[in-house]
């Protein structure tokens, strides 16, 4: 029952991570997708979503229209530039360790394998004191976006997939203002407290970042429409940000 627990690659605070193949060297830019909303019809934030993410099985699970082509055809262009090389594909998800081998049985499922996935260790927020922090991602996601960017190198550019149900396009313009300087680090602290991101991950993030060169690792940012924009109300799906 606890199987998952024996293949955990690192523990990092809320950032739990398995590695399924290791990171191809020389590789220019990796490839990260947001699972719940972004690449399956999900909501791992409630009880019931809780409960279902990690007892649903694959094949049960819905894939979001269009996303099995769209990722199918993203790897079908890097591989003919890279022939040889494992595609850099990982995957971050708010839902709990505990739903790992759901995820990566219907993400193989679909026809792919990414190189790890990244859960939140939620089941510590479903309590009266931490409940805020079962629906609030921002310190976690950009926590497992600067752990990819540390392992996979420098100088690698990340491909970002999310969706506006959360605070996605948030969490990647502070991974590029902060990744580039733009950012300094007393407004980085003060933004993230200000949404409540608990100390200890906001020097953790700090930490890695000083480890970086200051420069913007994105190379580009896709956003799925789920709820109205109310900006740009009038896009379908995926639409570009960057």
């Amino acid at each position: 029952m606890n199987s998952w627990k024996k293949e955990i690659t690192e523990v990092d605070l809320d950032v739990i991570y398995f590695e399924y193949h290791s990171c191809p060297s020389e590789i220019t830019e990796v490839f990260v997708w947001d699972y719940d909303k972004t690449y399956i019809e999900s909501n791992p934030e409630t009880l019931k979503g809780f409960y279902r993410a990690a007892t649903e099985p694959a094949e049960k699970k819905e894939t979001v229209a269009g996303v099995i082509k769209k990722l199918q055809s993203v790897q079908s262009e890097w591989e003919s530039h890279n022939p040889g090389k494992k595609f850099p594909l990982y995957f971050v998800t708010a839902s709990p360790p505990q739903a790992v081998h759901k995820i990566i049985s219907k993400i193989k499922l679909d026809g792919f394998e990414p190189l790890g996935i990244y859960c939140k260790n939620n089941l510590r927020n479903f309590r009266p004191s931490r409940w805020k922090m079962i629906y609030n991602h921002i310190g976690y996601k950009l926590h497992a976006f600067y752990k990819i960017w540390d392992m996979a190198g420098e100088n690698i550019l990340f491909n970002l997939w999310g969706d506006n149900s959360e605070h996605d396009y948030f969490v990647f313009t502070l991974l590029s203002d902060f990744g580039s300087g733009s950012m300094t680090d007393k407004e980085f602290v003060k933004t993230l407290e200000s949404y409540k991101i608990k100390k200890r991950q906001i020097e953790r993030i700090q930490k890695i970042n000083k480890g970086l060169p200051n420069r913007d690792p994105i190379k580009a940012a896709y956003i799925r429409q789920v709820k109205p924009d109310r900006v740009l109300p009038d896009r379908e799906s995926f639409y570009f940000h960057k």
